[in-house]
């Protein structure tokens, strides 16, 4: 039995929750590998997919053969810098992917730079979570950067990974000539007073959400 050409896979793990009710935990080896079987269609892998903590390169290897999946939860995964690297690499080869949840992954200011270089070109992405993964000042440049490229990204959630003023200022210069982004929390990152109302003023009447 074949899976939809459209789905989503939302790579939960045990039964384990946090305090916000959002499911978390390790699971075991050979999850990687279900995941790379339910991308090629899969239906059996589908409904027994866990992933396991620190396996964003087994993750990557699965996106380089999707060719249907749009969606895909990798929330609380542990991924680290090494992990968020490799994802961001596979990314680049993947053309049907719409929406991704990176959030609390620990991904780093190396995992951040990573994926910014991706979504440069990329031309699929329309919604990422990035929320509490510590990408810090470079990370939040390097996004910037991005978005004054990026032509599809619709939603974004920075939420607390402490960008600083740096950041906080690139992203104001960058949603000024980015017209795409219709939504974007940037919440708990320490920015000032004037940052903040630089952002706003940016943001203007524009539809959508700027979230301070």
């Amino acid at each position: 039995m074949m899976l939809p050409a459209s789905r989503t896979i939302c790579a939960v793990p045990n039964v384990e929750h946090d305090a916000h009710g959002r499911r978390k935990g390790r699971c075991g080896c050979g999850q990687v590998e279900l995941l790379e079987r339910v991308v090629q269609g899969d239906c059996t892998a589908h409904q027994k997919l866990r992933i396991g903590t620190g396996r964003g390169a087994g993750a990557g290897r699965a996106l380089r053969l999707n060719t249907t999946l749009t969606s895909l939860d990798l929330y609380h995964k542990d991924l680290g810098e090494g992990g968020g690297r490799s994802l961001a690499g596979k990314l680049r080869l993947n053309t049907t992917l719409t929406s991704l949840d990176l959030c609390d992954n620990g991904t780093g200011e190396g995992g951040g730079r990573a994926l910014a270089e991706t979504l440069r070109l990329d031309t699929t992405l329309t919604s990422l979570d990035h929320h509490r993964n510590g990408l810090g000042e470079g990370g939040g440049r390097a996004l910037a950067e991005a978005l004054l490229l990026n032509t599809t990204l619709a939603s974004l959630n920075l939420h607390y990974n402490l960008l600083g003023e740096g950041g906080g200022r690139a992203l104001a210069a960058a949603l000024r000539l980015n017209t795409t982004v219709a939504s974007i929390d940037l919440r708990e990152h320490g920015l000032r007073v004037e940052i903040q109302s630089a952002l706003g003023e940016v943001w203007g009447d524009r539809a959508g959400s700027l979230v301070l």
